[in-house]
């Protein structure tokens, strides 16, 4: 979703997974940190007609975890947290033109700093949940098959395998379908490059090896077609990587989140929240 707004506005996209930042030296994770939106900055004021840039930071809670905790290795994230707050405040780099957007994902959003939240920082909120609508599935599948050689069209395809399916799937869930799909439809067509090399055999071309008859078949035949058959056998294989009881305590998080009030959209020196 993060690189589609960026797409969508026509806008450089930055994406950090917080433990990057992290280093083990003092005074490291807070210039990692500083070097990041920094190259932000820079991307913005190159970025033409709008000045402003996409910073998405991928695993929030490790650059943002509560402040206080024991056994923070000297004090190592408090100073990470407050360089964090100090980039987001805009106060570091007042003579820049560039603008940047911040945007963050996490899976745990009781694990972060409340005074992330706050308004005037990151205080949007939006909850990703798991699809759940069997059009929304199929869509979903789809969107991981347009890469592959099918027997059909991805859409059509993925409909008749939706129902099939069991529920609490995830994007990563969907892949994997997709994934294992595609590996049958390679072992198929290895053994038809076998069954061909035995075929030369028995026909008394006993030089012919296995590469021999791959250098023959052509680029679409050397492809393989992914069938109805093997996406509805990989779905057997597919278990739900979410249970019933974490996607209850990610609905219980959306309840806790979603009501936080939350103010207009602000505007300080560089930064947009």
């Amino acid at each position: 979703m993060a690189k589609a707004v960026a797409t969508e506005c026509g806008l450089p996209f930055l994406s950090i997974k917080g433990p990057e930042l992290l280093g083990s030296y003092v005074g490291e994770s807070e210039a990692n940190l500083r070097g990041v939106f920094q190259s932000a900055r820079e991307a913005a004021e190159q970025n033409a007609p709008v000045s402003a840039s996409i910073l998405f930071f991928d695993e929030l809670d490790s650059l943002a975890p509560k402040r206080g905790g024991v056994g923070d290795g000297g004090g190592v994230m408090e100073r990470v947290v407050a360089t964090l707050f100090a980039e987001l405040d805009g106060d570091t780099a007042a003579s820049s033109t560039g603008r940047v957007f911040v945007m963050g994902a996490t899976n745990r959003p009781d694990l972060l700093d409340p005074s992330l939240l706050r308004p005037g920082r990151l205080d949007r909120s939006v909850y990703l949940g798991i699809a759940t609508d069997p059009a929304e599935r199929a869509r979903i599948l789809a969107a991981q098959l347009h890469k592959l050689k099918l027997d059909g069209g991805a859409l059509e395809v993925s409909i008749q395998v939706e129902s099939k399916l069991p529920p609490r799937l995830t994007g990563a869930d969907f892949s994997t379908i997709a994934s294992g799909a595609l590996l049958q439809a390679v072992e198929r067509l290895c053994r038809q490059a076998d069954e061909e090399h035995l075929a030369a055999l028995t026909a008394g071309q006993q030089g012919v090896e296995i590469h021999d008859i791959l250098k023959s078949w052509d680029s679409e035949k050397c492809t393989p077609t992914v069938l109805l058959e093997d996406l509805l056998e990989a779905a057997k294989n597919v278990a739900p990587s979410v249970t019933q009881e974490e996607l209850d305590r990610y609905e219980r998080l959306k309840e806790q989140y979603s009501a936080i009030e939350t103010g207009p959209i602000e505007h300080e020196g560089d930064i947009f929240y």
